[in-house]
């Protein structure tokens, strides 16, 4: 889906095509707006239009994706993190560079991902956060699907997206790289349709979106998608982790149940009357939930995934600090 539209009042086009029935779009969506739209008129995308610029300002670690990785590792990982300072050399090379958590040194960009997110209607307690993606010709992801949502802003070159919309797993609660078929993480499986086709034998199916300096790729959580940059490309993506019915659930009832000496208990085995117990417990704090202990939840962070990673990022730059 296609639409041409002017930059005035971007924020509000973008989400009126978006937002909808209190969540949002499980429908991708690219919009085009002026060549120059996002390094002129959005705080800080013009300091991603430069790699060597970028790389003085980014302080973090970078991740150096592609068939260079694939090579350095003799085939055991097609991804792995380098130091800032050693990340030219391996974009040279024919590397995708990803610079996770960038928002974390623009100033202007968090800005920006919170006027977003007011925007889009979404909860405060949602993470949202921007990746940076520098990839020279014929580089760019292998094949997956994400469990957040995406909006990729093209700022400079060309880079062709190929989607499916996924009939194997319909809402993912998590990340899966389809190189690791047939292995299914536990929870995946239990909802892993096995009768449908697997996206690359469906071919009939493929969505082709090519993008461009100016545009604006909406990607929903789930949908398959895999890239390619036809020249030097610069795009940034701004993702929102949004909690799931599930995480709501579990978190207001667990909130109900910890006052109970009970339910901080530590057991080593289970017998029917502790089974009995826990039950009427569980009961108990659920006939206790109210609407506003669930909109309460909508204001607190849930996504441990990627605050564990943001934790890790962290942890990797004190070491490259330290041994630099």
């Amino acid at each position: 889906m296609m639409r041409t539209v002017t930059i005035d009042k971007y924020f509000e086009k973008i989400a009126q095509h978006i937002v909808c029935n209190a969540t949002l779009s499980n429908q991708h969506l690219h919009i085009k707006f002026p060549k120059e739209t996002f390094a002129s008129e959005i705080a800080d995308f013009n300091l991603f239009t430069s790699l060597p610029e970028l790389l003085n300002l980014y302080k973090g670690v970078v991740m150096v994706v592609g068939k260079v990785a694939i090579d350095e590792t003799e085939g055991l990982r097609d991804r792995f993190f380098v130091p800032m300072y050693r990340a030219l050399a391996y974009y040279q090379q024919g590397a995708t560079l990803e610079f996770d958590f960038v928002e974390r040194f623009f100033n202007g960009l968090q800005k920006f991902i919170v006027k977003f997110q007011t925007f889009l209607q979404l909860p405060t307690g949602v993470l949202g956060k921007a990746i940076c993606y520098a990839s020279p010709n014929a580089s760019g992801f292998p094949l997956h699907f994400d469990a957040y949502y995406n909006f990729i802003f093209q700022i400079i070159g060309k880079k062709k997206w190929i989607l499916q919309y996924n009939t194997n797993a319909d809402l993912p609660l998590q990340h899966y790289d389809f190189h690791e078929y047939p292995y299914l993480p536990t929870e995946l499986e239990m909802y892993w349709k096995k009768d449908t086709k697997l996206p690359l034998g469906d071919t009939d199916n493929l969505i082709i979106e090519e993008l461009e300096a100016g545009s604006m790729l909406y990607l929903p959580r789930g949908l398959w998608h895999q890239t390619e940059a036809s020249d030097s490309s610069f795009s940034l993506n701004i993702t929102f982790s949004l909690p799931s019915v599930i995480d709501l659930l579990l978190a207001a009832l667990r909130k109900k149940m910890v006052p109970y000496t009970i339910a901080r208990n530590t057991p080593l085995k289970i017998n029917k009357e502790d089974y009995k117990c826990y039950a009427n417990l569980l009961e108990a704090a659920q006939n206790d939930l109210q609407l506003s202990d669930l909109i309460a939840q909508l204001g607190v962070k849930h996504d441990a995934y990627q605050q564990g990673n943001k934790t890790f990022h962290a942890m990797l730059e004190c070491l490259q600090t330290k041994f630099s």
